[in-house]
């Protein structure tokens, strides 16, 4: 009888000690390869349409340089999305363009009451896409991608720190 209880003791403390190692190397390995770190950002959830248009003139009051090839994205709800990190691809007949919000010759952002606009530089990187308001990105004939009435518009807008889309739409110019 005491031989069998003395047994019992180195047993049990193998036991722990492999445990206590496989959870140690457990552990280890997942901060080695990755698994510790914080989750990637979420993209904002947000109501976007999206519209193009050919030889478009609702918006010369805004001061579009002459430019009548336009893409319209409308903020419709849902979250707020910082104009930093914004990025729009347009796709049409001739060429795929990449936008982001720097590019202040081409992208004007009116506010809801369809009455102010500013370019770029003009906002700062703080500031947000809110609901009501309209990205209008102009283009020309030779600039980026020209497409015409009818033709089909592959319109997307990225997040970028998430690197997830909030927005893949084709639209039918107008």
């Amino acid at each position: 009888m005491w031989r069998d209880e003395k047994a019992v003791s180195p047993v049990i403390g193998v036991i722990l000690m492999v445990a206590i190692t496989v959870i140690l190397a457990a552990v280890i390995a997942s901060f080695v390869f990755g698994l510790g770190s914080k989750a990637p950002k979420a993209a904002p959830q947000a109501s976007l349409v999206a519209s193009a248009y050919d030889n478009e003139t609702k918006y010369n009051t805004i001061d579009l340089k002459g430019k009548t090839d336009l893409v319209i994205i409308e903020h419709q709800g849902g979250e707020n999305i910082p104009w930093a990190d914004v990025k729009v691809i347009v796709e049409g007949t001739k060429n795929k363009s990449s936008l982001t919000t720097a590019d202040a010759e081409n992208i004007k952002y009116v506010d809801n009451s369809n009455k102010s606009a500013w370019y770029q530089d003009e906002i700062s990187s703080n500031e947000f896409f809110e609901p009501g308001e309209k990205l209008v990105i102009a283009f020309n004939n030779s600039a980026y991608n020209h497409f015409g009435a009818g033709d089909s518009v592959t319109i997307k807008v990225l997040h970028t720190p998430s690197n997830q889309m909030i927005l893949s739409a084709k639209v039918a110019a107008q």
